[in-house]
Order: structure tokens, then C-alpha cells, then sequence
């Protein structure tokens, strides 16, 4: 287990443009490996970076490479469920998927919620990956302007700082309000040994 631990954290320790630089490559329409895969079972591959419809997908897939943080901490979550909880489920009749709803999942309910944290604050921070592979324009046709790139362009293109300042604000706002909406609502699905949150 510790060498999966191992390839699933070590996207995470590479630099943003170096893993953006490399997925373009990887995503490459002049023989790029995703492409030629597709090609040989028979799918037309789309232009990935260069189609409108297909480059803000595109981009999310990127945000799926730095996910070993969060395997890590599923990982150590469940490292620390108590093997007795998992023995008595099993002693009073409950079935690999019974364990895992009424065992596993409630018992690791505080990882889901720090990765949802972690989740949602890093969905608000996505620049780098961007910038590189869309410009300050978000091309093609603004389809990965994200709002990150917005601030960066009206500030350090259009130099309209008071307008990128403002709408900093609002990122933070939106992205306290979020934050404390996961919270409250957690109170009613996360639950700790002790008790609930």
C-alpha cells in the first residue's frame, strides 16, 4: 500500500506549470498520447485545448492531478477506524456494503468534510493551470477565463486595481460563504467518536 501511497502523492509535489505543460503535451491533438489511445479504439478525439466545448473539461481533468493530499487523507482516516467496530458489524451479520454505510463511512465523515473544505477552496484558487494553457483571454473564446485570471487581467493587463480589488472581495466572500454553509450543514452528517460536530 505504502508504493500507491507513494503514486498518488506524487502529482501533488510537482509545480503547477511543469503539470500544465505536461498535460498539454499529453493532450497534445498532434500525436499526443490521450489522442493516439483514442484514435486506435476507434474514437475521433476532440481538440482538446483548442475547442471551446471541450477546453473547460479539459481544464477540470487537470484539477483531478493533485488529488494525493486527499487520498492521503482517506487513507489515514481509514487506518484509524478501530478493527472492533469492523469485527462486531461483522459478528452481528453485516455484509461488505453494510459495513462500509453504517461503519466505515460515518466513522471517516471528518475526512469527507476536510476534503470537501480543501476541495472547494482549491476549485476557487485554479490560476496557474489556467493562465498557461488559455492566456489572460481564457482562449479559446474565454472558455477557461476563470475568475482568478479575471482579477489578474483587470488588475495587471487593464490595470483597474480598484475593480480586481473588488472582486477579490467577492471571491472571498463567496468562498466564506460556502465554507460556512459545508460547516453548518455538517452538523448534521458528520459524526466523531465523541459525538457529533
Amino acid at each position: 500500500i505504502g508504493l500507491y501511497r507513494t503514486i498518488f502523492y506524487l502529482p501533488t509535489l510537482v509545480p503547477p506549470i511543469a503539470a500544465t505543460i505536461v498535460f498539454t503535451l499529453l493532450f497534445s491533438p498532434l500525436g499526443g498520447p490521450i489522442n493516439t489511445i483514442l484514435s486506435w479504439v476507434g474514437i475521433q478525439a476532440p481538440d482538446w485545448l483548442n475547442d471551446p466545448n471541450w477546453a473547460m473539461p479539459a481544464l477540470i481533468m487537470l484539477g483531478i492531478w493533485p488529488l494525493g493530499v486527499e487520498t492521503l487523507a482517506f487513507v489515514a482516516g481509514l487506518k484509524e477506524i478501530p478493527q472492533d467496530l469492523l469485527d462486531a458489524a461483522a459478528v452481528d451479520g453485516a455484509q461488505g456494503w453494510q459495513r462500509l454505510r453504517h461503519v466505515i463511512i460515518p466513522l471517516i465523515t471528518p475526512v469527507i468534510l476536510f476534503n470537501l473544505v480543501i476541495g472547494v477552496i482549491y476549485s476557487f484558487q485554479v490560476f496557474t493551470q489556467a493562465l498557461v494553457i488559455g492566456g489572460q483571454n481564457g482562449e479559446p473564446l474565454e472558455s477557461t477565463l476563470v475568475f482568478l485570471v479575471l482579477i489578474y487581467r483587470n488588475a495587471f493587463r487593464y490595470f483597474s486595481m480598484g475593480y480586481a480589488a473588488a472582486l477579490s472581495v467577492i471571491l472571498f466572500a463567496v468562498v466564506l460563504l460556502l465554507t460556512l454553509l459545508i460547516f453548518r450543514t455538517a452538523r448534521s452528517w458528520v459524526h466523531y467518536e465523541g459525538g457529533q460536530l
